[in-house]
């Protein structure tokens, strides 16, 4: 029953947040133009706050691993490489494989990692997620532009990638407040407090928009495709992963970040890129969808296993 207990108060507050904007929307409180601007809003400016105040907040002695750092790096581009040579023998259409890959490997660490890592950590699970998405960005991204350029046949600069990623407002955050923290910079509470109700502020909103921009009517056709990803993404590799992380000795707040690495649903940005490259971009935005929606019980599900196992 606790097993049950833990993952509900970690699992059932992403339900709430989601489903109110699903409401919203269905309201007609908010169209897709406003939900669009109040996304890169969220994005350009809530996040990088988000992520200096979780940086400036590490508590002295933070249980970071390098290793954490090398599996996750190590295990995604083994997981592509498997992928790559697997997916061509399922799916016979290229602009449909590289989706498919990069829907299975691209997870919108982002949003899930921190509500999820502090729900269940506190503070040092805040901010070692905030740390991981060092890794997690650019990864992700950098590997999207080469499986869809294997794929689809788009042409994108991967120059122009890595500068997008060097200017990403998250990373910049991050990056301030590791400069913050070199320097042994202490912002007075006048300063601080009004950033920490700001930073509080960001989750809630995103998950309400994440919800409000979903059209379930768009989960569509497609079944095969859409079934596989989500036993692969949410089942299988997450299983893989948990094997091989417990037996190098990745217990805790440490397995559940590299679970949420390789287990969070698929990104919502993986659409507009996949578009921009010749994929196909009504199966990348279903994948998005049943993903997200199927995350909230599988993730569920796995935070009650590795609480049984002792894993958690």
């Amino acid at each position: 029953m606790s097993s049950f207990i833990i993952a509900a108060n970690a699992v059932v507050p992403f339900m709430i947040y989601i489903l109110f904007g699903m409401i919203i929307r269905k309201a007609g409180l908010a169209d897709g133009p406003f939900l669009t601007k109040l996304n890169k809003l969220l994005f350009r400016a809530f996040f990088p706050l988000l992520m200096f105040r979780n940086i400036t907040g590490i508590e002295s002695g933070m249980n970071f691993s390098p290793g954490m750092v090398v599996f996750a790096v190590a295990g995604l581009l083994l997981l592509i490489g498997l992928l790559i040579l697997a997916i061509p023998r399922i799916e016979s259409e290229d602009a449909r494989r590289g989706v498919m890959i990069q829907a299975i490997f691209r997870g919108n660490y982002a949003l899930f990692s921190i509500p999820l890592t502090t729900s269940l950590f506190g503070a040092e699970g805040t901010a070692l997620s905030s740390l991981m998405m060092l890794v997690s960005i650019p990864m992700y991204n950098v590997m999207a532009v080469v499986v869809l350029s294997l794929f689809g046949g788009g042409k994108v600069s991967l120059w122009k990638i890595l500068k997008d990623i060097a200017a990403n407002p998250l990373i910049d955050g991050i990056l301030a407040g590791l400069l913050f923290r070199l320097l042994g910079i202490r912002l007075p509470a006048a300063v601080s407090s009004p950033i920490a109700a700001l930073a509080a502020c960001t989750t809630p909103m995103a998950l309400c928009v994440l919800g409000a921009r979903m059209q379930l009517t768009s989960v569509r056709g497609n079944r095969k495709s859409i079934l596989l990803v989500l036993a692969l993404k949410l089942a299988i590799v997450p299983a893989l992963v948990t094997v091989c992380a417990t037996a190098l000795g990745f217990r805790g707040l440490q397995w559940f970040i590299l679970f949420i690495y390789f287990g969070a649903p698929t990104a919502v940005s993986s659409v507009s890129m996949a578009e921009n490259m010749g994929g196909d971009g009504e199966l990348a935005g279903e994948l998005v969808v049943a993903t997200t929606l199927a995350s909230i019980f599988s993730i569920f599900f796995w935070i009650v296993a590795a609480s049984s196992l002792g894993i958690m």
